[in-house]
């Protein structure tokens, strides 16, 4: 069996075909799915349809995009925030706190007009952040951490604030040494379908120990070859499965039996056969 350990079956793309999606995904052996939020409203929603699915569980978090939001331009907005994702991380299949972290890069496709990413915006996504990190020690959760071109931010929070927790850099991008300073604090990488068209991803896999990998579509988004065309979906697990298996000359099977080992380790599921 396979685990897509970050797939966001909570998002618009998915509202029509929901049932569909989820069962030609058990049909391709992924037997369990994790739903991360990105926000408070898909938070909510990722409880929701992880509580209607025996195998589906949900994380909650706010990504750190969102910092634009004009609802974080109030000075109470930390503790409103901390109160809302407490209260959203204690309720029944909640996994993990995430999708949170730091992300500098000046998105061109946005919802909010401002794109650039200033000091100040650099310093509101680290106390957002840190509020995650906050709430996962207090409830002993995993974190999933989303983390673009902010390494070194990263790096230093990695000798400090994230130094006593545990969890995952999703869609893990860095070099060496970025990967040997999340390896050494005790976190896991995610890999996901980009590593089938970009060599610096597949690089970055192969470095991985199987002990510490873990496998996630990001659906609907980074869809693997030869699909790109279409909308990702958790399913595509077994395509990077497999390329992954081929490209280190190793049993697919070797593969899915290890990250899902980690998955149901790292985030306490059940397990399954």
């Amino acid at each position: 069996m396979l685990v897509d350990t970050h797939c966001h079956l909570n998002f618009q793309a998915f509202e029509t075909d929901l049932d569909s999606v989820v069962q030609a995904a058990a049909k391709a052996g992924v037997k369990q799915i994790i739903i991360p939020g990105s926000d408070l409203t898909n938070s909510q929603k990722a409880i929701a349809i992880a509580q209607k699915y025996p195998r589906i569980y949900a994380a909650v978090g706010i990504h750190p995009h969102h910092v634009k939001n004009p609802s974080f331009q109030s000075n109470d907005w930390p503790a409103k925030i901390k109160a809302d994702l407490r209260q959203l991380a204690q309720q029944p299949k909640v996994v993990a706190i995430g999708e949170t972290g730091l992300d500098y890069y000046e998105y061109q496709l946005s919802k909010y007009p401002d794109n650039k990413i200033t000091p100040a915006i650099k310093e509101k996504q680290k106390e957002l952040f840190k509020i995650h990190l906050e709430i996962a020690r207090q409830l002993q959760l995993p974190v999933i951490i989303h983390n673009r071109e902010a390494h070194q931010d990263m790096l230093t929070l990695l000798d400090s604030d994230l130094k006593d927790l545990t969890g995952v850099f999703h869609c893990f991008s860095g070099d060496q040494e970025f990967l040997e300073a999340v390896l050494k604090q005790g976190f896991y990488a995610g890999i996901d379908g980009n590593l089938t068209y970009s060599k610096s991803v597949l690089k970055n896999a192969k470095r991985i120990p199987l002990d510490r990998l873990l496998l996630e579509t990001d659906a609907p988004f980074l869809t693997p070859k030869p699909f790109q065309n279409e909308r990702n979906q958790p399913k595509n697990v077994k395509i990077i499965a497999q390329y992954l298996a081929n490209k280190l000359k190793i049993p697919v099977e070797k593969i899915s039996q290890q990250t899902t080992a980690n998955a149901q380790r790292l985030f306490k599921l059940c397990l399954e056969n």
